[in-house]
Protein backbone atom coordinates (compact mmCIF):
# COMPACT_ATOMS: atom_id res chain seq x y z
CA UNK A 1 0.00 0.00 0.00
CA UNK A 2 1.39 3.39 -1.02
CA UNK A 3 0.04 6.73 0.15
CA UNK A 4 0.96 10.15 -1.23
CA UNK A 5 0.15 13.42 0.52
CA UNK A 6 -0.33 16.01 -2.22
CA UNK A 7 -1.16 19.67 -2.85
CA UNK A 8 -3.18 20.82 -5.85
CA UNK A 9 -2.75 24.43 -6.94
CA UNK A 10 -5.38 26.01 -9.18
CA UNK A 11 -3.81 27.72 -12.22
CA UNK A 12 -6.93 28.90 -14.11
CA UNK A 13 -10.59 29.52 -13.12
CA UNK A 14 -12.05 26.15 -12.15
CA UNK A 15 -15.74 25.19 -12.28
CA UNK A 16 -16.58 22.50 -9.72
CA UNK A 17 -20.01 22.85 -8.18
CA UNK A 18 -22.59 20.97 -6.13
CA UNK A 19 -25.53 22.89 -7.55
CA UNK A 20 -26.81 23.16 -11.12
CA UNK A 21 -29.37 25.68 -12.26
CA UNK A 22 -31.16 26.31 -15.53
CA UNK A 23 -28.36 28.57 -16.80
CA UNK A 24 -25.25 27.01 -15.37
CA UNK A 25 -23.39 25.79 -12.27
CA UNK A 26 -23.40 27.74 -9.02
CA UNK A 27 -22.02 27.48 -5.48
CA UNK A 28 -18.40 26.46 -5.91
CA UNK A 29 -17.47 23.72 -3.46
CA UNK A 30 -15.27 24.55 -0.47
CA UNK A 31 -13.77 21.05 -0.85
CA UNK A 32 -13.15 19.17 -4.10
CA UNK A 33 -14.85 15.73 -4.19
CA UNK A 34 -12.52 12.74 -4.04
CA UNK A 35 -14.01 11.11 -7.14
CA UNK A 36 -13.41 14.35 -9.10
CA UNK A 37 -9.79 14.71 -7.98
CA UNK A 38 -9.09 10.99 -8.43
CA UNK A 39 -10.55 10.99 -11.94
CA UNK A 40 -8.46 14.02 -12.94
CA UNK A 41 -5.25 12.50 -11.54
CA UNK A 42 -5.79 9.08 -13.13
CA UNK A 43 -6.54 10.60 -16.53
CA UNK A 44 -3.48 12.87 -16.30
CA UNK A 45 -1.11 10.03 -15.39
CA UNK A 46 -2.58 6.96 -17.07
CA UNK A 47 -5.11 8.27 -19.60
CA UNK A 48 -7.98 6.40 -17.93
CA UNK A 49 -9.27 5.17 -14.58
CA UNK A 50 -7.97 1.61 -14.79
CA UNK A 51 -8.60 -0.62 -11.72
CA UNK A 52 -5.24 -2.39 -12.08
CA UNK A 53 -3.27 0.83 -11.51
CA UNK A 54 -5.90 3.02 -9.88
CA UNK A 55 -5.03 5.91 -7.58
CA UNK A 56 -7.81 6.60 -5.05
CA UNK A 57 -8.10 10.20 -3.88
CA UNK A 58 -9.53 11.65 -0.71
CA UNK A 59 -11.52 14.89 -1.00
CA UNK A 60 -9.21 17.88 -1.43
CA UNK A 61 -9.51 20.49 1.34
CA UNK A 62 -8.31 24.11 1.16
CA UNK A 63 -4.91 25.18 2.44
CA UNK A 64 -5.43 28.38 4.46
CA UNK A 65 -2.31 30.54 4.94
CA UNK A 66 -0.12 27.46 4.79
CA UNK A 67 -2.34 25.46 7.19
CA UNK A 68 -4.25 22.39 6.04
CA UNK A 69 -7.97 22.38 6.82
CA UNK A 70 -10.32 19.53 7.72
CA UNK A 71 -14.14 19.43 7.80
CA UNK A 72 -15.48 20.49 11.20
CA UNK A 73 -17.32 17.73 13.03
CA UNK A 74 -20.80 17.95 14.51
CA UNK A 75 -19.58 19.06 17.95
CA UNK A 76 -17.32 21.88 16.70
CA UNK A 77 -18.74 25.36 17.40
CA UNK A 78 -17.87 29.00 16.95
CA UNK A 79 -18.94 31.71 19.39
CA UNK A 80 -21.25 34.23 17.71
CA UNK A 81 -19.92 37.05 19.89
CA UNK A 82 -16.27 36.28 20.78
CA UNK A 83 -14.28 36.72 17.58
CA UNK A 84 -12.30 33.59 16.75
CA UNK A 85 -13.31 31.58 19.83
CA UNK A 86 -13.90 27.93 18.91
CA UNK A 87 -15.26 25.23 21.20
CA UNK A 88 -15.14 21.46 20.72
CA UNK A 89 -17.35 19.60 23.16
CA UNK A 90 -15.61 16.30 22.31
CA UNK A 91 -12.36 17.40 23.87
CA UNK A 92 -13.22 16.28 27.41
CA UNK A 93 -15.81 13.62 26.62
CA UNK A 94 -15.82 9.89 25.96
CA UNK A 95 -18.28 9.58 23.09
CA UNK A 96 -18.64 5.79 23.22
CA UNK A 97 -19.36 5.89 26.96
CA UNK A 98 -21.99 8.60 26.50
CA UNK A 99 -23.69 6.64 23.70
CA UNK A 100 -24.22 3.69 25.99
CA UNK A 101 -26.53 5.93 28.04
CA UNK A 102 -28.65 6.84 25.01
CA UNK A 103 -29.22 9.62 22.54
CA UNK A 104 -30.63 12.09 25.07
CA UNK A 105 -27.43 11.97 27.14
CA UNK A 106 -25.29 12.64 24.04
CA UNK A 107 -27.55 15.52 23.08
CA UNK A 108 -27.45 17.05 26.57
CA UNK A 109 -23.69 16.71 27.06
CA UNK A 110 -22.28 17.37 23.59
CA UNK A 111 -24.72 19.38 21.49
CA UNK A 112 -23.95 22.67 23.21
CA UNK A 113 -25.89 25.87 22.67
CA UNK A 114 -23.82 28.36 24.70
CA UNK A 115 -20.24 28.79 25.89
CA UNK A 116 -18.98 29.48 29.42
CA UNK A 117 -20.02 33.16 29.14
CA UNK A 118 -23.52 32.08 28.02
CA UNK A 119 -22.82 33.35 24.52
CA UNK A 120 -24.68 31.57 21.70
CA UNK A 121 -22.66 29.11 19.61
CA UNK A 122 -22.88 28.34 15.93
CA UNK A 123 -22.01 24.93 14.52
CA UNK A 124 -19.19 24.96 11.95
CA UNK A 125 -20.01 21.48 10.63
CA UNK A 126 -19.19 20.59 7.87
CA UNK A 127 -17.10 23.63 6.81
CA UNK A 128 -13.35 23.10 6.37
CA UNK A 129 -11.49 24.64 9.31
CA UNK A 130 -7.89 24.74 10.53
CA UNK A 131 -7.47 22.23 13.41
CA UNK A 132 -5.56 24.75 15.54
CA UNK A 133 -7.72 27.82 16.14
CA UNK A 134 -10.67 26.66 14.10
CA UNK A 135 -10.57 29.31 11.37
CA UNK A 136 -13.02 28.51 8.59
CA UNK A 137 -11.66 28.40 5.06
CA UNK A 138 -13.00 30.86 2.51
CA UNK A 139 -12.50 29.97 -1.13
CA UNK A 140 -12.12 32.94 -3.50
CA UNK A 141 -14.54 32.63 -6.43
CA UNK A 142 -15.50 34.63 -9.49
CA UNK A 143 -18.54 34.68 -11.77
CA UNK A 144 -18.10 33.69 -15.42
CA UNK A 145 -20.74 34.35 -18.08
CA UNK A 146 -20.48 32.70 -21.48
CA UNK A 147 -22.68 32.72 -24.58
CA UNK A 148 -23.46 29.66 -26.65
CA UNK A 149 -22.56 29.99 -30.32
CA UNK A 150 -24.48 28.86 -33.38
CA UNK A 151 -21.80 27.25 -35.52
CA UNK A 152 -23.87 27.56 -38.68
CA UNK A 153 -24.60 31.27 -38.32
CA UNK A 154 -21.22 32.04 -36.70
CA UNK A 155 -23.06 34.15 -34.15
CA UNK A 156 -24.38 33.91 -30.63
CA UNK A 157 -27.38 31.68 -30.09
CA UNK A 158 -30.46 33.33 -28.59
CA UNK A 159 -31.30 31.82 -25.21
CA UNK A 160 -27.91 30.17 -24.70
CA UNK A 161 -26.52 32.28 -21.88
CA UNK A 162 -24.53 30.37 -19.27
CA UNK A 163 -23.30 31.50 -15.88
CA UNK A 164 -20.72 29.75 -13.72
CA UNK A 165 -19.16 30.22 -10.31
CA UNK A 166 -15.46 29.40 -10.63
CA UNK A 167 -12.65 28.98 -8.11
CA UNK A 168 -10.04 31.69 -8.64
CA UNK A 169 -6.43 30.80 -9.59
CA UNK A 170 -3.91 30.55 -6.78
CA UNK A 171 -6.09 28.56 -4.35
CA UNK A 172 -4.38 25.43 -2.98
CA UNK A 173 -5.95 22.18 -1.77
CA UNK A 174 -4.40 19.20 0.02
CA UNK A 175 -5.43 15.58 -0.39
CA UNK A 176 -4.11 12.02 -0.24
CA UNK A 177 -3.66 9.51 -3.05
CA UNK A 178 -3.51 5.78 -2.35
CA UNK A 179 -2.57 2.80 -4.50
CA UNK A 180 -2.13 -0.90 -3.85
CA UNK A 181 1.58 -0.47 -4.57
CA UNK A 182 1.87 -1.02 -8.30
CA UNK A 183 2.10 2.62 -9.37
CA UNK A 184 4.75 5.25 -8.74
CA UNK A 185 3.95 8.87 -9.54
CA UNK A 186 6.16 11.90 -10.31
CA UNK A 187 6.86 14.68 -7.81
CA UNK A 188 4.89 17.19 -9.90
CA UNK A 189 2.45 16.94 -12.80
CA UNK A 190 -0.32 18.93 -14.50
CA UNK A 191 -4.02 18.03 -14.38
CA UNK A 192 -7.25 19.31 -15.88
CA UNK A 193 -10.18 19.28 -13.49
CA UNK A 194 -13.81 20.38 -13.59
CA UNK A 195 -15.84 21.73 -16.49
CA UNK A 196 -14.58 23.64 -19.50
CA UNK A 197 -11.05 22.22 -19.67
CA UNK A 198 -11.10 22.54 -23.48
CA UNK A 199 -11.70 26.30 -23.06
CA UNK A 200 -8.82 26.81 -20.63
CA UNK A 201 -10.70 26.31 -17.36
CA UNK A 202 -9.64 23.86 -14.67
CA UNK A 203 -5.88 23.82 -15.22
CA UNK A 204 -3.94 22.89 -12.11
CA UNK A 205 -0.66 21.38 -10.93
CA UNK A 206 -0.25 18.62 -8.33
CA UNK A 207 2.83 18.42 -6.09
CA UNK A 208 3.66 15.35 -4.00
CA UNK A 209 4.82 16.48 -0.55
CA UNK A 210 5.17 13.14 1.29
CA UNK A 211 5.28 9.46 0.35
CA UNK A 212 4.45 6.55 2.64
CA UNK A 213 4.63 2.77 2.26
CA UNK A 214 2.16 0.82 4.41
CA UNK A 215 1.47 3.81 6.69
CA UNK A 216 0.54 2.69 10.22
CA UNK A 217 -2.36 4.19 12.16
CA UNK A 218 -1.53 5.01 15.77
CA UNK A 219 -5.04 4.37 17.02
CA UNK A 220 -5.84 0.94 18.41
CA UNK A 221 -9.46 -0.12 18.10
CA UNK A 222 -11.29 -2.50 20.39
CA UNK A 223 -14.60 -4.18 19.64
CA UNK A 224 -16.24 -0.74 19.30
CA UNK A 225 -14.89 2.58 18.03
CA UNK A 226 -15.95 6.08 17.02
CA UNK A 227 -14.85 7.17 13.55
CA UNK A 228 -14.37 10.61 11.99
CA UNK A 229 -15.38 10.89 8.33
CA UNK A 230 -12.63 12.36 6.15
CA UNK A 231 -15.05 12.03 3.21
CA UNK A 232 -18.85 11.83 2.85
CA UNK A 233 -20.46 8.57 4.03
CA UNK A 234 -23.30 7.06 1.95
CA UNK A 235 -26.31 6.34 4.13
CA UNK A 236 -26.27 2.72 3.03
CA UNK A 237 -23.06 2.21 5.05
CA UNK A 238 -24.62 3.79 8.12
CA UNK A 239 -27.80 1.71 8.01
CA UNK A 240 -25.97 -1.45 6.89
CA UNK A 241 -22.36 -2.53 7.18
CA UNK A 242 -18.89 -1.99 5.70
CA UNK A 243 -17.30 -5.11 4.23
CA UNK A 244 -13.60 -4.42 3.82
CA UNK A 245 -13.23 -7.47 1.58
CA UNK A 246 -15.05 -5.43 -1.11
CA UNK A 247 -12.44 -2.70 -0.66
CA UNK A 248 -9.71 -5.33 -1.05
CA UNK A 249 -11.28 -6.73 -4.22
CA UNK A 250 -11.85 -3.33 -5.83
CA UNK A 251 -8.39 -1.90 -5.14
CA UNK A 252 -6.22 -5.01 -5.22
CA UNK A 253 -5.28 -4.88 -1.51
CA UNK A 254 -3.94 -8.14 -0.14
CA UNK A 255 -4.68 -9.12 3.43
CA UNK A 256 -7.52 -6.61 3.96
CA UNK A 257 -10.73 -8.07 5.40
CA UNK A 258 -13.19 -7.60 8.25
CA UNK A 259 -16.77 -6.36 8.58
CA UNK A 260 -17.96 -3.30 10.51
CA UNK A 261 -21.57 -2.76 11.57
CA UNK A 262 -23.13 0.37 13.11
CA UNK A 263 -23.71 0.77 16.82
CA UNK A 264 -27.28 1.71 17.73
CA UNK A 265 -28.28 4.07 20.52
CA UNK A 266 -31.89 4.87 21.34
CA UNK A 267 -33.05 2.74 18.41
CA UNK A 268 -31.03 4.68 15.82
CA UNK A 269 -27.52 4.33 14.38
CA UNK A 270 -24.94 6.36 16.31
CA UNK A 271 -24.25 8.78 13.46
CA UNK A 272 -23.81 12.51 14.02
CA UNK A 273 -23.69 14.75 10.97
CA UNK A 274 -25.54 16.73 8.35
CA UNK A 275 -27.33 14.85 5.60
CA UNK A 276 -26.42 15.75 2.01
CA UNK A 277 -29.38 14.86 -0.13
CA UNK A 278 -28.93 13.76 -3.72
CA UNK A 279 -25.21 14.37 -3.82
CA UNK A 280 -24.10 14.38 -7.46
CA UNK A 281 -21.66 11.51 -8.00
CA UNK A 282 -20.01 12.83 -11.18
CA UNK A 283 -19.85 11.64 -14.76
CA UNK A 284 -18.45 8.28 -15.92
CA UNK A 285 -15.24 8.73 -17.91
CA UNK A 286 -16.00 8.66 -21.66
CA UNK A 287 -19.79 8.78 -21.22
CA UNK A 288 -22.15 11.72 -21.69
CA UNK A 289 -24.70 10.82 -19.03
CA UNK A 290 -24.61 11.72 -15.37
CA UNK A 291 -24.37 9.06 -12.69
CA UNK A 292 -27.01 8.45 -10.07
CA UNK A 293 -27.11 10.63 -6.98
CA UNK A 294 -26.16 9.40 -3.55
CA UNK A 295 -27.66 10.29 -0.18
CA UNK A 296 -24.81 10.85 2.32
CA UNK A 297 -23.75 12.29 5.60
CA UNK A 298 -21.29 15.15 5.08
CA UNK A 299 -17.56 14.84 5.56
CA UNK A 300 -16.72 15.62 9.18
CA UNK A 301 -19.58 13.48 10.47
CA UNK A 302 -18.94 11.12 13.37
CA UNK A 303 -20.17 7.52 13.34
CA UNK A 304 -19.73 4.55 15.66
CA UNK A 305 -19.14 0.98 14.52
CA UNK A 306 -18.35 -2.39 16.06
CA UNK A 307 -16.51 -5.30 14.50
CA UNK A 308 -18.97 -7.89 13.25
CA UNK A 309 -16.00 -9.82 11.88
CA UNK A 310 -12.55 -8.82 13.11
CA UNK A 311 -9.82 -8.52 10.44
CA UNK A 312 -6.74 -10.70 10.42
CA UNK A 313 -4.54 -7.58 10.22
CA UNK A 314 -6.40 -4.76 11.98
CA UNK A 315 -3.77 -2.06 11.32
CA UNK A 316 -3.82 -2.75 7.58
CA UNK A 317 -7.63 -2.86 7.52
CA UNK A 318 -7.89 0.51 9.29
CA UNK A 319 -5.30 2.04 6.94
CA UNK A 320 -7.32 0.81 3.95
CA UNK A 321 -10.48 2.33 5.46
CA UNK A 322 -8.68 5.66 6.03
CA UNK A 323 -6.98 6.05 2.65
CA UNK A 324 -9.16 4.00 0.26
CA UNK A 325 -12.58 4.09 1.90
CA UNK A 326 -15.33 1.82 0.64
CA UNK A 327 -16.33 1.77 -3.06
CA UNK A 328 -19.93 2.65 -3.88
CA UNK A 329 -21.54 0.45 -6.53
CA UNK A 330 -24.06 2.19 -8.81
CA UNK A 331 -25.88 1.09 -11.95
CA UNK A 332 -23.34 3.11 -13.95
CA UNK A 333 -20.35 1.53 -12.19
CA UNK A 334 -18.24 2.11 -9.08
CA UNK A 335 -17.62 5.50 -7.50
CA UNK A 336 -14.55 5.96 -5.30
CA UNK A 337 -13.60 8.52 -2.67
CA UNK A 338 -16.37 7.79 -0.14
CA UNK A 339 -16.51 6.39 3.41
CA UNK A 340 -12.91 7.25 4.37
CA UNK A 341 -13.04 6.84 8.15
CA UNK A 342 -10.44 7.42 10.87
CA UNK A 343 -10.79 6.09 14.45
CA UNK A 344 -10.25 8.75 17.10
CA UNK A 345 -10.16 9.00 20.89
CA UNK A 346 -10.94 12.62 21.88
CA UNK A 347 -10.63 15.32 19.20
CA UNK A 348 -10.41 14.04 15.61
CA UNK A 349 -9.31 17.33 14.02
CA UNK A 350 -6.11 17.10 16.04
CA UNK A 351 -5.59 13.37 15.53
CA UNK A 352 -6.26 12.70 11.85
CA UNK A 353 -3.14 11.77 9.85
Amino acid sequence: MRVYRCVLQIRSPTVISNERGARGFYTATEALPGYTVGGAVNRALFGSVSPDRMLVSSPAYPVLNGHKTLPAHTFYYKCKICEGLVVSTLREANLLELMRHGWEVVKERLIALRDEQSHPLKSLHPRPVTPQGGRAARVAVQSIVSIGMNRHAAASQIGLLYEYTAIEPGQEYWFTLASSGGSEIPDEFDVKIGRGASRGYGRAVVRVEERFTDPPLDQSVGDEAAFYAVSPIPLRFIAGQINLAECSSRYGLKGVDGVLEPIYTGGRPAAFGRAVRKMVAGWPHGASVSRERIDCLSAGSIVAYRWRQRPDDQARALAALRYFGAPVRLDSGYVDGFCMLYPFSREPLEEVV
